[in-house]
């Protein structure tokens, strides 16, 4: 992942800890400091981040769908801005991008950040932006072409024979894709792509490298090797 959202142990707390009470509404000042957090869970970099795919919106909009929620965004976010406060005399949307990061990575394993984290990537790894930032070509037309935005028109049977073609090969190191690849986005976007065994090595270590994704050098290793012999290029 990019940024500070670890990939290691994601959940949706916000299914957790939903309830169906009717929330408020986030004020100004709150969605400002949403989108400033979201930003740098997965920053712009060479490649658009959750700032350009609108991922801010969503995380709004499962923070007002419960009272519990809301509440613990709001208090989270003044106590956040508190701290900024104290330690750089300026509100937390008003002080530097590195200042901010070293508040976030205060609150890292925050019930609050990890709802804000875990909605963020598992969002952004479902939009079209971060699709393509991955290398996804899109699903599977009936005459070919690859599109984002539409399913297959046939009928759901062709749907569901899709979900099927999209299992990982059986092989060494299947368990490790399917753990370590599946956890932000479909299976889909791996199956669909073919490359060299360095063209994999890049891909990996992008993830590692840009997206922090958390693989030990062994893991990633027999990733590469997976995929290199069973998705490799002709």
């Amino acid at each position: 992942m990019k940024g500070i959202a670890l990939l290691a142990g994601l959940a949706p707390t916000w299914r957790h800890i939903a309830s169906d009470q009717q929330a408020e509404k986030l004020d100004a000042g709150e969605k400002t400091a949403i989108a400033v957090i979201v930003s740098h869970i997965i920053p712009t970099d060479a490649t658009p981040g959750a700032r350009e795919a609108g991922i801010a919106n969503d995380v709004e909009a499962e923070a007002e769908k419960s009272d519990k929620l809301w509440k613990m965004c709001g208090s989270e976010l003044r106590e956040l801005d508190t701290q900024s406060q104290t330690q750089f005399g300026k509100s937390f949307v008003a002080i530097t991008y590195e200042q901010q990061d070293q508040l976030l990575r205060g609150i890292a394993n925050s019930e609050f950040f990890k709802f804000v984290r875990n909605l963020t990537v598992r969002r952004f790894y479902n939009s079209r932006l971060g699709l393509e930032g991955v290398g996804y070509p899109g699903m599977g037309q009936p005459n070919g072409h690859r599109d984002f935005d539409q399913p297959p028109s046939e009928s759901g049977d062709q749907q569901k024979r899709m979900e099927v073609e999209v299992a990982l090969p059986e092989g060494e190191g299947k368990k490790e894709v399917a753990a370590s690849c599946g956890q932000c986005h479909g299976l889909d976007v791996v199956t669909s792509q073919r490359k060299t065994r360095a063209q994999w090595q890049q891909t990996v270590s992008k993830m590692i490298t840009q997206y922090h994704a958390s693989l030990e050098p062994r893991v990633a290793d027999k990733i590469v090797s997976y995929l290199s012999q069973n998705l490799g290029s002709h």
